[in-house]
This record gives C-alpha cells, sequence and structure tokens, in this order.
C-alpha cells in the first residue's frame, strides 16, 4: 500500500487520520517509524479486523454501489439527487427510497446531513466533488483495500510514540474495547470517547480532535 521512505529526508511528523485514514496513518508508521513523531487516529473503522460472511458480502457490495456510483454521476444523476436534498425539497427522500431503495436513500440524506455541518460556503465545492465519477472510483479502491489496511492494525510494533485514538459516542462496545487495545500498542497510549459525536468527529467535535494534536505535540 505505501512505500518506505528514506528518513534521511524527511523530519519526523505527527500523524492525524480519520476513519480509513486512520489505517493510512498506521500503515505508513509500520514502513517508517522513524519519521513518526506520534498519532491521533480518529473512529478508525476496528469493526471490519473480523472479515465474516456478512461483511465480506457488505464489502463486495459497497465496491459495486461506489461503481455505480461512478456511471450515475457521468449521467449526471448524482448532481440531481444532491440538488433535490441541499435544496430541502420535501418529497427528495420519497423519490430516492422508489429509485434506490431504503438503505441507500438512508444514506444518502445521512451524507448530506453530514456536509451541511459545515460551513455554507464549503457546500458548493463538497458538492462539486461528489458529482465527479473519480469520487465514487476513489471510494471503490478504499474498499477494496480495507481487508490489507485493516491487517496493518495487527502487525503494528509496541510503539514509543505518543498515540491517541478517539472513538465516536456511538460506537458499539467491541468497537471501544479494539479501540482501547488499539490505543495499548503506546506505551504513551490514550483512548478518548467524543461523547456527542458521530462517526464524523471532524464535523461534530473538531476541537476534540485539534486538543489531542496539541496534547501529542507536547509529550514528545
Amino acid at each position: 500500500m505505501l512505500p518506505t521512505i528514506g528518513t534521511a529526508t524527511l523530519a519526523q511528523a505527527v500523524l492525524i487520520g480519520h476513519s480509513f485514514g486512520a489505517l493510512l496513518c498506521l500503515a505508513f508508521t509500520v514502513r517508517n517509524p522513524g519519521l513518526v513523531r506520534g498519532l491521533v487516529l480518529v473512529d478508525p473503522p476496528s469493526e471490519w479486523a473480523h472479515m465474516d460472511r456478512q461483511r465480506a458480502w457488505l464489502l463486495r457490495g459497497g465496491i459495486q454501489l461506489s461503481r455505480l456510483g461512478a456511471v450515475l454521476a457521468r449521467l449526471g444523476i448524482v448532481r440531481a439527487c444532491l440538488a433535490l436534498l441541499t435544496g430541502g425539497v420535501p418529497a427528495a427522500p420519497r423519490y430516492f427510497v422508489k429509485l434506490f431503495g431504503p438503505t441507500t436513500a438512508r444514506t444518502l440524506e445521512r451524507l448530506v446531513g453530514e456536509v451541511r455541518k459545515l460551513p455554507p460556503e464549503l457546500h458548493p465545492v463538497v458538492q462539486a466533488l461528489w458529482c465527479q465519477p473519480k469520487c465514487f472510483l476513489a471510494m471503490a479502491a478504499y474498499l477494496g483495500a480495507l481487508p490489507e489496511a485493516i491487517a496493518e492494525v495487527g502487525r503494528v510494533p509496541p510503539l514509543t510514540v505518543p498515540l491517541i485514538v478517539i472513538s465516536s459516542g456511538d460506537q458499539t462496545p467491541d468497537v471501544l474495547e479494539a479501540h482501547q487495545a488499539l490505543a495499548r500498542k503506546s506505551t504513551m497510549g490514550r483512548h478518548v470517547v467524543a461523547a456527542h459525536s458521530t462517526h464524523w468527529i471532524p464535523f461534530d467535535e473538531p476541537g476534540l480532535i485539534v486538543t489531542a494534536i496539541r496534547d501529542v505535540v507536547q509529550k514528545h
């Protein structure tokens, strides 16, 4: 996934990653431990560590839907759907249930709800990015790499740098336990629960992440 980088060319850095990005931070740390000064991992998808039949089925379905999303984006359908949702058309959710089914419709509404937490001036930028096929193709690639990325967690050696793992407040007990175990990978590890957040902690409690970054920098 990630190449090893010569330690002579780069200074140490604090890595911050949310969701799949947390796995990338861990992969980089495994390959380049001398370059990592500390880690802040925000709600890593630890629930995918045990890839049973149901999760494998969901993963394959997610990849197929992402590829379908790329096709719909090329046809302009994604742009039209986002315009309806962000425009507050009352009947939009009902239309989406008929077109895509209840699960996809709920996902669309939830994603748009998260975007609305951003400053209004950023909404057109996000909408423009989501309307591009490459956005969906990138998601398909992320999902395809998820099993390998999750495996990196098991290969992380004991760490001696500051590590803070932040969990969303709606996580299940087994995921919280996995996040606690991940924090214990470091002799300077700490687990924090963002009690007022869903998975999108950067939108719900950004100050919590900023505080964690400052703590990691100061402890080094």
